[in-house]
């Protein structure tokens, strides 16, 4: 086992063992097939963002998670037709993917409240898991003021009401709060976790394992 040396290729890192020591390492042996697997998030609250949607961003992070397989490893396809759904996709990733693969969820994690600490737990012992939040596009202030009227992606419903400067702070601080609170509740459970904006998708991988 030793230090990952920046510049060398991703798929060299034994993400397992950087785990577990809290930073990165390359174990010289002969080549140990891994199954990969992703969740992608595509419900439509994953189509906001200011240039460019948060979903684009989520692809750009499963492809680069997809490239780490080396030959010999397999890929799994984790998702089925159904449309995504948090605790849908964490049962059947359990149920498709042998023990001990790596599985990647990317997405708003809007469910995450929804599903019992438990779960992810167990689903943390099964797999290697790792988690990208996405970042809420207007974290760092709306780009609305005065009166707005303003459709919701889920549910299509319309509201008209005010936007002032208190309005602002409170969504800043709230979008804040949502956003660690979540990372905090994956990580308890064992999961490796990061953010990511609509411009990172493929750093933001590197940086949930601390490489960028």
């Amino acid at each position: 086992m030793r230090a990952y040396a920046p510049g060398e290729e991703i798929r060299a890192i034994d993400w397992r063992a950087s785990a577990r020591k809290g930073s990165l390492l390359v174990r010289e042996r002969g080549h140990v097939p891994l199954a990969w697997g992703a969740l992608l998030d595509t419900s439509a609250s994953m189509r906001a963002g200011r240039n460019r949607s948060l979903q684009e961003a989520a692809q750009e992070a499963v492809d680069a998670w997809r490239r780490c397989a080396a030959a010999g490893d397999r890929w799994i396809d984790v998702a089925s037709e159904n449309d995504y759904g948090l605790m849908h996709g964490l049962d059947r990733a359990q149920r498709v993917m042998p023990a001990h693969g790596a599985l990647l969820v990317a997405g708003d994690f809007f469910e995450l409240a929804e599903i019992h600490e438990g779960l992810l737990r167990v689903v943390a012992r099964r797999l290697d898991c790792t988690a990208l939040v996405a970042r809420d596009p207007w974290r760092d202030g709306l780009a609305l003021a005065g009166f707005v009227t303003v459709a919701d992606l889920e549910t299509r419903d319309v509201r008209r009401f005010f936007i002032g400067a208190r309005s602002q702070m409170r969504f800043q601080r709230e979008a804040g709060e949502r956003e660690r609170a979540a990372l905090a509740r994956l990580r308890r459970a064992g999961w490796r976790a990061g953010t990511f904006t609509e411009d990172d998708g493929g750093r933001a991988l590197l940086r949930a394992f601390g490489a960028a």
